[in-house]
């Protein structure tokens, strides 16, 4: 039972440390930590399953829907633990995660029709 409080506190903590406000000052490693995370990371993945010869089987939707999930949680509650960029750690979340939505849905649709 006590490990079912583990989400809620983790989204807790990094909404917490979530200040809209910051993101002008942090657009630059913002941007360059959601392009890698949600787009060229699964692009790369995207051309090494064109070039295994798999693009459209259910190994490479699997595979591409977990590579465009926003940036870790857990990573980001580590670095604000630790007192490593919180506030970009919790933007890289809170911008992450509605961003995701889209790019999964745009990666997943891509492997269909590849």
């Amino acid at each position: 039972l006590l490990a079912q409080t583990l989400t809620p506190l983790a989204l807790a903590a990094a909404g917490y440390a979530l200040r809209f406000t910051a993101i002008k000052s942090r657009l630059a490693a913002l941007g360059a930590g959601l392009a890698y995370r949600l787009l060229i990371a699964p692009a790369l993945l995207t051309i090494l399953l064109i070039a295994l010869g798999k693009p459209g089987s259910p190994l490479a939707h699997v595979t591409l829907l977990e590579m465009a999930m926003p940036p870790s949680l857990g990573a980001s509650i580590l670095a604000m633990d630790h007192n490593l960029e919180p506030e970009l750690a919790a933007l890289l979340i809170g911008a992450g995660v509605p961003l995701s939505i889209l790019t999964a849905w745009g990666w997943w649709t891509l492997t269909g029709i590849l």
